[in-house]
């Protein structure tokens, strides 16, 4: 393998460590909130942040620990598919309404 093809092998890297705008993306939520979540920390009745890491001034956010957040707030029928009714016509609505 030639050393060019080697390079784009490894550019070809999942990252494991993501900064906040790119955490925020990924949840689902705002950046106000994974700020304020890691000012505040965990408060009563409030939904509580993923954790973080604080390398010098940088914050980073695993991939993985994210993943792990939102499968927290998973419900075990999340996964179960929802069969869904058809409406009932209008016609037959519209005789028994009031504007009958």
């Amino acid at each position: 393998m030639g050393r060019r093809k080697a390079e784009e092998k490894e550019l070809d890297v999942q990252p494991v460590l993501v900064d906040e705008k790119y955490a925020a993306a990924y949840i689902g939520m705002s950046l106000s909130f994974l700020r304020r979540t890691r000012m505040e920390g965990t408060l009563k009745s409030r939904t509580p942040g993923p954790r973080f890491l604080k390398i010098g001034r940088t914050v980073r956010y695993e991939m993985a620990e994210l993943d792990r957040w939102i499968d927290q707030f998973r419900g075990e029928d999340s996964c179960v598919p929802v069969r869904m009714e058809p409406l009932p016509s209008r016609r037959g609505a519209a005789s028994s309404s009031r504007y009958a």
